[in-house]
């Protein structure tokens, strides 16, 4: 059985800085450092994430944000906007595109990957299905967010934020959506586009519980194991270098 290497943030929350940084340096470590696969999962301070491509302007009030000492930043993968938080796993996953049962092209990646986190909520009592292109759906309601991008020749990051818990009204203060969608639809809107893992449950959740059903189906769905481990000095200099370069950039 091949062993993955597992770096664990899920005791205390990291900063959208940090976070983000360690998760783009997992598919650099696999293509340039020769590592194996790296799944990272830990949870963010409170924080407003947007897609690549998305203008954070037009998706957030960031006037408010910061009023409320909410972090925003912009990660490397496409997608909507995320509001992370200590009720929210997030998942960065380094992973070779040749990797044995991943399929091919991004469809059959976000197929594969989807799958693993189906087994691992279904492991938690909860049935859940793929909404192409990225969204983890019960009855129609959106449990976890996925992205993903190709980052070397060799290498994807895949991310994923599970919704344990949300806070919904931070939601509908922090972020831009249009005012005739609010004013028609607002909290009740939301409240029927979404559920938690906890709602679907009736009850709260130790995180470790939900951090374990992912590790599990990981494990299966790729018949590996994890160690449990920290970056190294070639990655420390890599998340470094993103830190300076990229998340604390205003540009």
């Amino acid at each position: 059985m091949n062993s993955w290497r597992l770096f664990k943030d899920t005791g205390n929350p990291i900063s959208t800085v940090l976070g983000l940084s360690i998760d783009d340096t997992l598919p650099l470590s696999l293509s340039k450092h020769g590592s194996p696969p790296i799944l990272h999962i830990y949870i963010f301070k409170p924080s407003a994430i947007v897609g690549k491509y998305q203008d954070i302007e037009a998706a957030l009030r960031l006037d408010r944000c910061r009023k409320r000492g909410v972090e925003y930043n912009r990660r490397s993968t496409g997608g909507g906007t995320v509001i992370m938080g200590p009720k929210v796993v997030a998942l960065g996953l380094g992973i070779n595109i040749d990797q044995p049962g991943l399929k091919k092209g991004i469809g059959g990646v976000f197929e594969s990957l989807s799958a693993v986190l189906i087994n691992a909520l279904h492991d938690l009592g909860i049935e859940v299905g793929f909404r192409p292109k990225n969204d983890l759906e019960v009855d129609g309601k959106k449990i976890a967010g996925l992205s993903a991008s190709l980052e070397t020749e060799k290498a994807i990051l895949f991310h994923a934020s599970l919704l344990v818990d949300f806070d919904i009204p931070l939601m509908l203060d922090i972020m831009n959506q249009p005012p005739l969608k609010l004013y028609d639809k607002g909290y009740n809107c939301f409240s029927q586009r979404i559920t938690t893992i906890k709602e679907q449950l009736g009850h709260d959740i130790d995180m470790e519980r939900v951090v374990e059903a992912i590790e599990k189906a990981f494990s299966q769905k790729f018949n590996v194991s994890f160690e449990r481990d920290e970056p190294d000095i070639w990655e420390k200099k890599s998340i470094k270098d993103f830190i300076n370069d990229r998340y604390t950039n205003p540009d």
